[in-house]
């Protein structure tokens, strides 16, 4: 009886009840928040948005810079903390045989004209390790180059083993950012995910993302996917093999999708062949005619 009750006209919520992606920024960001971090639609009606609370801009940023004794002969390590310093952060400058100031996020250059770890000498990991222990509490965020995605050198994969033993055996956040290259874009990442891990947060049953790799223009975080192994084995057997329409969500069209089966066995005996013409895709009534 009341034509449009449901909208809402006095906030511009004109044609619909729910607002775009883009709205929801807008208005997180008015209301005290940094934004939206990410959008997912989950299925046809729930969709989740992310968004951490908005850092004062009149608080002072103040983290260590770890970097070797010759880190001023390069142009990448400038480059970084003029990156840095634009997003309003300041610098303590540090090497590993000096203790970093207390109670501040360490970001390490370490890697940025060679592999740290594979070529330390004894005296250099030694240092490495009393380094560590001074940061336990504040956590540290290690720049290095690609190892898990599009990999030039593995010998940059050494971080990522010594990083995941420190945080099962220390309990510490000791993140990882992988970079396919020291380049301008790199150092911008660089200063986001400085950001998020600034922002980490620990809960009961889950662990902050701590393991970061930019490819190709975004972002990439290490997940789990569980699979049923039989059935991966059966997507690789031979293509001579029929495929059948398949939907990964009931109600998703989205999730559909060709399946690989086993083939039919020879037709014998009073066996008989039904040859489906349509087949029905509507989750909730689901109606088939063969001949």
């Amino acid at each position: 009886m009341l034509s449009g009750w449901w909208l809402g006209e006095v906030d511009d919520r004109i044609d619909e009840p729910y607002v775009t992606p883009e709205r929801w920024d807008r208005e997180l960001k008015a209301a005290g928040f940094g934004g939206i971090n990410a959008v997912t639609f989950d299925g046809q009606l729930n969709n989740n948005i992310i968004a951490m609370p908005a850092c004062k801009k009149h608080q002072s940023k103040r983290i260590t810079v770890l970097r070797p004794t010759e880190a001023t002969k390069s142009t990448h390590y400038t480059n970084v903390e003029s990156q840095l310093r634009e997003r309003g952060y300041e610098i303590d400058f540090c090497t590993l045989d000096q203790t970093p100031p207390a109670h501040q996020i360490v970001v390490s250059l370490l890697d940025l004209n060679a592999p740290f770890l594979h070529n330390a000498n004894a005296q250099q990991f030694m240092a490495f390790r009393q380094f560590v222990n001074h940061v336990q509490d504040t956590g540290i965020l290690w720049v290095t180059g690609a190892a898990q995605i599009n990999c030039r050198d593995p010998r940059y994969g050494m971080i990522l083993g010594m990083a995941r033993t420190l945080r099962s055996e220390l309990q510490m956040d000791f993140a990882t950012l992988e970079l396919e290259a020291f380049d301008t874009m790199g150092w911008k990442i660089v200063v986001d995910i400085l950001h998020e891990f600034e922002h980490r947060v620990h809960e009961n049953e889950m662990s902050p993302v701590l393991e970061y790799a930019y490819s190709k223009g975004s972002v990439q975080v290490g997940k789990f996917h569980w699979i049923s192994v039989s059935d991966q084995l059966l997507e690789n057997e031979d293509e001579s093999w029929p495929k059948q329409l398949d939907v990964g969500r009931p109600g998703a069209l989205h999730t559909l999708h060709w399946k690989q089966v086993q083939p039919l066995p020879t037709l014998t005996g009073d066996w008989v062949e039904v040859e489906p013409r349509a087949v029905g895709l509507n989750f909730k009534v689901r109606r088939r005619h063969q001949h």
